[in-house]
């Protein structure tokens, strides 16, 4: 079994959940999604192996996907991704 394959990976709902409390701890903002489907498909892309087979790749990859494609809300966009990463490397 590879290091990837023992990866926990976070689903569309728990990432609402970090956005969620990402906005609150904040101090507040805009709350909601434009992107549903963007969403997903970070969230799904990320767990292919033939593309992104390393861990390192994986984040790179899923902190990118998500600052970049706007999905949120919430003004700094920044924060959503960054704190999925905290709970993908648990």
């Amino acid at each position: 079994m590879t290091m990837c394959e023992e990866l926990k990976y976070i689903d569309y709902d728990g990432a609402l959940e970090v956005y969620r409390k990402t906005v609150a701890a904040s101090g507040g903002g805009l709350q909601g999604v434009k992107d549903e489907g963007g969403i997903r498909k970070v969230l799904d892309f990320v767990q292919n192996d033939l593309f992104y087979s390393t861990f390192v790749e994986k984040l790179i990859y899923l902190v990118f996907g998500l600052c970049t494609g706007h999905y949120f809300e919430d003004s700094p966009k920044w924060k959503q991704p960054l704190h999925m990463v905290v709970l993908y490397t648990k």
